[in-house]
């Protein structure tokens, strides 16, 4: 409850909360113990909650390499993951469901169509709050989408971009797309160029990426 309100003090208004596949198959208490509580603490502060299927990789095949190492199929184990989670959660109004963190090694159509699957079984639950399709290429090409949108409502769609992703290329995997749709940014951030851990991909600092990315967002009153 203290980081709740600790990021609520800052000026957000939504956490997202990550839950891995591994996690959640081993631990069959998972919802109760992790998921509800933490879902409670973000209304009690009037934060909205992103409940994120933290899969990446290729839902259909199983290929990517980090995919965790499961006995149940990823299609399956999503299908069991949001039958349980988006009825349970079917009424919460300030619950947000993000269907799969980062489509990987699967193409536009074959994501798009298991996509579509997901919104539908959780429309099934009687779930009818925001949901939240990212894009493909770890989240980052949602340009697929001005062609062949996902046909259900109250969609929205998310993009991953960090400093190792061109510039050059923001308009045509997600600035242009934000014309058309709701477009928000679930995953961004940067490790100071000079430091020397972290992944390659965040290495970056407030002037090369963080700012021009920031007012690129602002520009197009898209959300993060």
């Amino acid at each position: 409850p203290e980081l709740i309100a600790e990021i609520r003090a800052t000026g957000a208004n939504v956490i997202r909360i990550p839950v891995h596949p591994e996690n959640w198959q081993h631990d069959p208490d998972y919802l109760w113990r992790y998921l509800d509580p933490l879902v409670s603490w973000a209304g009690e502060a009037g934060l909205y909650a992103i409940i994120d299927w933290h899969y990446v990789g290729n839902i259909a095949t199983g290929v990517g390499d980090q995919m965790p190492d499961l006995e149940t199929p990823p299609q399956e184990l999503t299908d069991e993951f949001w039958q349980i989670t988006a009825g349970y959660f079917r009424k919460a109004p300030h619950v947000i469901f993000e269907a799969f963190n980062e489509p990987e090694s699967i193409s536009a159509e074959a994501w798009r169509l298991s996509a579509g699957e997901i919104v539908r079984l959780i429309r099934g639950q009687g779930a009818g709050q925001v949901i939240i399709v990212g894009g493909i290429d770890f989240g980052r090409d949602l340009s697929w989408v001005l062609q062949n949108p996902i046909e259900a409502g109250n969609i929205a769609y998310a993009s991953h971009i960090y400093p190792a992703h061109s510039r050059s290329r923001w308009d045509d995997w997600f600035g242009e797309v934000a014309e058309k749709h709701p477009v928000l940014i679930t995953e961004w951030g940067f490790m100071d160029e000079n430091r020397k851990d972290g992944p390659p991909y965040l290495a970056g600092n407030e002037e090369s990426y963080g700012r021009p990315f920031l007012d690129y967002l602002e520009e197009r009153q898209m959300s993060w």
